[in-house]
């Protein structure tokens, strides 16, 4: 039960559009995508995509106790906090490999969204004793299920590499890297594509060494909403990379430096809101020119209607030349910040 990768293309740095001066330098970035399709990992998320559904399975579903297992895991981690189990997952193929990277995770674990009072959990028990429940079922389920999901899945992997051929992801990172003023070089990004996964259905997690690992599930998608959420995961994988220097950084400094609390939504939503508005530009400038932004057609930008107003104009002035870095955020913070 072996990965099967596409590898895919990479980026070599261009002079940029804008009026400031780009922080990119003559070397090629050559990040390169890897799509991945793994089936156990298929088989996990889809694990912890039934465990969010309303509807509970019946009893006698090959799925149950492994659906509920992974229930009572995700009430303990208070619906937060995968992270620090699923960055672990790259390379593993396996129910066994599961267990034995669970049975490697931290005795016990403090969830975050609970702040200094949270409750401490059990984690590694319970992460095993999901692994565990997983691993059981995996041999019917690679023989019921997966022969239908992996010629999926390999469909709309090939359509993701026929849409963002070599010269398309050039341009679309080389914008990228230009529009967040990074300067990441020699980054290959492993994008696992998954039949189904928990909400918000595509996600980024550190792993070793800071390093994304982008998970991206193909249901209910366009190619073109596909390829922007892939290009938005790769965002994530991206600035992880840059760490400290790039503009999303600079731009959350700024608003602490304003007066805002780090812990401050506003904080991560004013930098996050980036990632989707470049994300749609990047497919529907490079790609597919009719694309409609996911922020739209999902609601996103309703969630977060201040920070949109103020960015999405300043944004499209950004990115036609008109204004620089520096007066994109401060324009931002201002708005953000100054009291009526």
């Amino acid at each position: 039960m072996g990965i099967v990768g596409i590898g895919l293309l990479l980026v070599t740095a261009a002079s940029s559009h804008r009026t400031a001066e780009s922080p990119i330098d003559d070397r090629e970035a050559n990040i390169r995508l890897d799509y991945r399709v793994v089936p156990f990992l298929d088989l996990y998320f889809e694990i912890r995509w039934q465990a969010q559904q309303d509807q509970e399975l019946d009893e006698d579903h090959l799925l149950a106790p492994a659906v509920a297992m992974m229930k009572e895991l995700e009430r303990a981690l208070e619906f937060s906090g995968w992270g620090v189990m699923e960055g672990h997952l790259d390379g593993v193929a396996d129910g066994s490999e599961l267990i034995a990277r669970y049975g490697q995770l931290p005795e016990r674990y403090r969830p975050r969204r609970g702040g200094p009072n949270a409750k401490e959990i059990e984690l590694r028990r319970l992460a095993v004793d999901a692994a565990e429940q997983v691993a059981e079922i995996e041999p019917e389920w690679m023989q019921i299920a997966w022969p239908t999901r992996s010629r999926e899945l390999e469909r709309r992997a090939r359509q993701l590499e026929q849409l963002l051929d070599d010269d398309a992801q050039d341009a679309v990172y080389t914008d990228v890297l230009e529009s967040l003023e990074m300067d990441v070089h020699g980054l290959q990004v492993p994008m696992f594509l998954t039949t189904h996964a928990p909400w918000p259905g595509a996600f980024t997690y550190f792993g070793p060494g800071r390093k994304g690992l982008c998970f991206v599930s193909i249901s209910d998608t366009t190619t073109s909403e596909l390829a922007e959420s892939a290009v938005h995961e790769s965002i994530h994988a991206l600035d992880l990379a840059a760490g400290d220097d790039s503009l999303l950084r600079t731009l959350e400094r700024a608003l602490i430096q304003a007066g805002l609390s780090p812990r401050d939504k506003s904080v991560h939503d004013a930098s996050h809101t980036l990632f989707f508005l470049l994300a749609a530009d990047a497919v529907r400038d490079h790609l597919v020119p009719d694309h409609l932004d996911y922020g739209d057609t999902e609601g996103y930008y309703d969630k977060v209607p201040q920070i949109i107003a103020i960015e999405r104009p300043l944004w499209k002035r950004y990115r036609d030349g008109l204004v620089d870095g520096e007066i994109l955020v401060g324009e931002i913070v201002a708005g953000l910040t100054e009291r009526p």
